[in-house]
């Protein structure tokens, strides 16, 4: 692999890269260039001059202008908030120190086998109190059975969780419908700032396969003194 990676490095042909027909400037290897919108909104035209191969990569980031819609591609998704006692929570009239749990599910079409992840950013009024596996939901027979994960996370500002769905790499002959496995995570999360929040979307997919992928809808939260 050192032999290898040393010939490639001695056939590295200097870079002679255009932009909208003027030479780009490369530093350290390679031409960075970070247009603002009204370039990106003029359009930009990318050349290579040189001999060689260039490679090409692009990243976007930025707000959204309008909360994002619920999406599926692959999979389902839904986010429910409950009481305690398993009623639906009124997201508009939670008190200071109630306390909630968050529900996560979903599936996929078929038993394809897929390492999965799931994160679910919280609202800033809310701070995450408990995650619940197997064992922790029983007390809540409401919530149906709790997915076995290969690792949860509590953080500050989010629930994350990775498991694994499904049993089978490739489709098979099989006589009836198509098993279509299910998934559930949930947390408890105590009300613990007053005021009017954002809920956000929770987000779900293949780790390794970016085109299953599903997000719940955006909602508010609103937070009063008790």
């Amino acid at each position: 692999m050192l032999r290898a990676a040393h010939a490639l490095t001695q056939q590295k042909l200097p870079l002679a890269v255009t932009m909208n027909g003027a030479p780009a400037t490369p530093r350290d290897g390679a031409v960075r260039l970070t247009p603002e919108l009204p370039q990106l909104s003029g359009g930009i035209v990318l050349a290579n001059r040189g001999a060689g191969v260039a490679w090409r990569t692009s990243s976007v980031t930025g707000v959204p202008a309008q909360p994002l819609p619920a999406e599926a591609h692959g999979m389902t998704l839904r986010k429910t908030v409950w009481t305690l006692a398993g009623a639906p929570a009124d997201l508009s009239a939670l008190r200071q120190n109630d306390r909630v749990i968050v529900e996560v599910a979903g599936g996929l079409p078929n038993a394809l086998w897929r390492q999965m992840g799931v994160v679910d950013l919280l609202p800033a009024g809310l701070e995450i109190e408990q995650a619940l596996g197997t064992e922790d939901a029983k007390l809540y027979p409401f919530l149906g059975r709790i997915s076995e994960t290969t690792m949860t996370s509590r953080r500050d500002d989010r629930f994350v969780a990775a498991f694994n769905l499904g049993s089978r790499y490739r489709p098979a002959n099989r006589q009836g419908p198509e098993p279509q496995p299910q998934f559930r995570v949930a947390y408890i999360a105590r009300a613990v700032t007053v005021g009017r929040f954002t809920l956000p979307a929770a987000q779900a997919g293949d780790m390794y396969a970016p085109a299953i992928t599903a997000r719940t809808a955006m909602g508010d939260v609103t937070v009063r003194p008790e």
